[in-house]
């Protein structure tokens, strides 16, 4: 389970580097995933992320670590489900509008993310 969450934090480092290099690709991604119910997928792999996070945190190096993480993520996927999906879909856009050095800024979180669960896992 910990190569399991060793490979999602090196994917939230990659996609954090590959959106700072590329903002436009994540305007391109959030437009993607406010369209229909694509919302409530979102919020599906965040509460998966979150149960994964919580369950590998006991074979984890920093335990309290990943329980935050993963308490964290899961209150994320659950709050789409609470807030719903036009709230959601004015937030993302407040988001795709906004400068490119502030989506850079924004990139720079799963980057941090990522390298968190490196260190954690």
């Amino acid at each position: 389970m910990v190569t399991v969450v060793k490979l999602i934090g090196v994917i939230f480092i990659a996609l954090g580097v590959s959106f700072i290099f590329n903002p436009h690709g994540l305007r391109k991604l959030i437009e993607f995933f406010c369209q229909s119910s694509r919302v409530y997928a979102v919020a599906i792999l965040r509460i998966i992320l979150g149960i994964v996070f919580l369950i590998s945190a006991t074979q984890c190096r920093k335990a309290g670590i990943m329980i935050i993480i993963g308490i964290i993520v899961l209150l994320a996927g659950i709050l789409i489900f609470v807030l719903g999906p036009e709230r959601i879909r004015k937030m993302a856009h407040q988001v795709v509008n906004s400068s490119n050095v502030t989506l850079r800024l924004i990139s720079l979180l799963p980057v941090i993310l990522g390298g968190l669960i490196l260190y954690s896992a």
